[in-house]
C-alpha cells in the first residue's frame, strides 16, 4: 500500500483495504474531508503536481481521479484487463500514466476519455516504473532482473542494465539526474539491495545491502536518504551520500508497511500494522 504527501506538505492521503482513501492534516493528525469511497480495496494514491487532483488505484484494477479540493469524483472509474503496476501524473497534471505487468504503458488525457498505448517490453513481468520529471524518460524494472531506460519522444529503448535480484522499485530523483533502484529476493519479495545510478546512462554511484529483516523501503525525492522498516518494528534512515545510518527509530508498535517522503524530502510518513500513520522529520 502506497500513501502520498501533497506537494505543499500539508496533506497525506492514505489508501486502505476498507475501500477508502482518507485525507489527513499532517500537522494536526485530523481528517480534513469525508473518506473517498471506492468499490474495492485501495492500494495506491498520488497527488497531481498542482494538487488539484488525486488519482487512486484499487485491487479491481480501477483507476479513479478525484478533486483534491472537495473529494468529488472527476472520472468514471477506468477498469483495466491487465494487472496494473502503478500510476503517475505528468508535471502539468492534465495527463495520467499507468503501466501493466504485461508491459503496456498507457497515457491518459484527463480532458478526454482516450488513452494512447505505449508498449514497453521485458523478458518477464514488469514490477515497477517511474517517469522523469521532465517527461523525457520512462524507467522500468522487472522480474527479468533488468532496468530499462526508454525515450518517450520516439519510444526507443535507450539503455538496459542487468541486476543481481528482481527489480522491485525504481525512483527518479527530483533533479532527473539520479535513479535509485531497489532489488528484492524470494517469494516473500524481501527488499535486499539498493543502488543509485546516474540518469540516463546508468553509471553506478553507490549501493548497499539491506538487512535480512527488512520489510519495506523507500528513497527520498532528492536521492540522499533511504528509509526502511524492519521486522523488529524499527525503522532506519540511511544517508546514501555519506554511506552511514542517519538514525534509527523504535516508535512503531508493528511492522512498517509503507513509507512516503514529502516532495522536498524534509519529512516522511509511515503506515504501520498498528493502524497508525506517523510523520517524521527526515
Amino acid at each position: 500500500i502506497s500513501a502520498d504527501i501533497s506537494h505543499d506538505e500539508t496533506i497525506v492521503a492514505t489508501p486502505s483495504i476498507d475501500s477508502t482513501v482518507r485525507l489527513w492534516d499532517i500537522r494536526t493528525g485530523q481528517e480534513i474531508a469525508d473518506p473517498l469511497q471506492h468499490d474495492g480495496g485501495v492500494w495506491y494514491s498520488i497527488f497531481s503536481p498542482d494538487q488539484t487532483k488525486i488519482a487512486t488505484l484499487t485491487d479491481q484494477n480501477d483507476i479513479w481521479v478525484w478533486s483534491a479540493k472537495n473529494g468529488k469524483i472527476l472520472n468514471f472509474p477506468t477498469r483495466q484487463k491487465e494487472e496494473l503496476v502503478a500510476i503517475s501524473f505528468n508535471q502539468r497534471g492534465d495527463k495520467l500514466y499507468s503501466a501493466t505487468i504485461a508491459g503496456t504503458f498507457l497515457e491518459w488525457d484527463l480532458n478526454t476519455p482516450a488513452a494512447k498505448p505505449i508498449i514497453l517490453t521485458h523478458d518477464a513481468t514488469i514490477n515497477t516504473y517511474d517517469i522523469s520529471n521532465n517527461g523525457k524518460w520512462v524507467i522500468s524494472g522487472g522480474k527479468d532482473k533488468k532496468i530499462s531506460i526508454w525515450e518517450v519522444e520516439n519510444l526507443r529503448k535507450y539503455k538496459t542494465l542487468s541486476t543481481k535480484y528482481d527489480v522491485s522499485n525504481v525512483n527518479v530523483n527530483i533533479s532527473d539526474k539520479l535513479l535509485t533502484v531497489f532489488e528484492a529476493l524470494g517469494p516473500q519479495w524481501t527488499p535486499t539491495k539498493w543502488s543509485v545510478y546516474s540518469l540516463p546512462d546508468l553509471e553506478l554511484k553507490s549501493s548497499g545491502e539491506l538487512p535480512l529483516n527488512t520489510n519495506t523501503s523507500q528513497v527520498a525525492p532528492n536521492g540522499k536518504l533511504i528509509a526502511y522498516g524492519n521486522k523488529d518494528n524499527s525503522l532506519t534512515v540511511y544517508d546514501t551520500e555519506n554511506d552511514k545510518i542517519a538514525y534509527i527509530t523504535n516508535e512503531h508498535n508493528g511492522w512498517v508497511d509503507g513509507i512516503q517522503f514529502s516532495p522536498d524530502s524534509s519529512i516522511f510518513v509511515t503506515l504501520c500494522k498498528d493502524s497508525q500513520v506517523r510523520a517524521f522529520d527526515a
